[in-house]
């Protein structure tokens, strides 16, 4: 497989996932609709259970806090990102090709 033909499946996996992601979140409501109904938390089926519970994070932005407090206190953590954009000449090649 081409480094080309690695790119476009993984943009359309890419893409598959960001579906998938809202069919998920789709019925992540229709449960938690379902639970409010009920007025309950945890709902047991013959096959489930669903418990709903609500997780609270706090985070500190560097421009809120003391740049000592900043420095002593922060944890940084690092991730691996690939960033993938198409190919200018390419596309100037497909529009030439358009206007032939």
């Amino acid at each position: 497989m081409s480094t080309n033909d690695t790119i476009e499946k993984y943009l359309q996996t890419k893409e598959m996932i960001k579906s998938l992601e809202k069919k998920a979140e789709k019925y992540k409501s229709i449960l938690e609709k379902t639970l409010s109904k009920e007025g309950t938390t945890r709902l047991k089926t013959d096959a489930w259970i669903i418990e709903s519970q609500e997780i609270t994070t706090h985070r500190m932005t560097k421009a809120n806090v003391p740049k000592d407090i900043w420095l002593k206190y922060a944890q940084p953590s690092s991730y691996s990102v690939l960033k993938i954009s198409e190919n200018k000449k390419k596309e100037e090649k497909k529009k030439i090709r358009k206007s032939l």
